[in-house]
């Protein structure tokens, strides 16, 4: 069993626990306004199911949950592409 150097404790985690609550907040927030970005894309592109794909916790493209549409990967959307 490994040892740490640093020792996890009650008070340990009574201090970390603000820091998690906030992070959920953020999180929350984050993906809230995703949403309403991925409602706008549909109304303006006239894709009713069009969002922003996320593999293994990266966005890496668009596309459509019915997958009526090909993947448009995240190199053909960015400025330099």
């Amino acid at each position: 069993m490994k040892k740490y150097k640093i020792k996890v404790d009650e008070k340990m985690i009574a201090a970390l626990k603000p820091f998690w609550r906030e992070l959920q907040s953020a999180e929350s927030k984050f993906f809230d306004d995703v949403q309403k970005i991925e409602k706008h894309m549909a109304r303006t592109v006239k894709i009713e199911d069009i969002e922003f794909f996320m593999n293994d916790g990266y966005y890496c493209g668009i596309g459509n949950g019915a997958r009526t549409m090909r993947l448009i990967h995240d190199r053909e959307l960015e400025n330099n592409a």
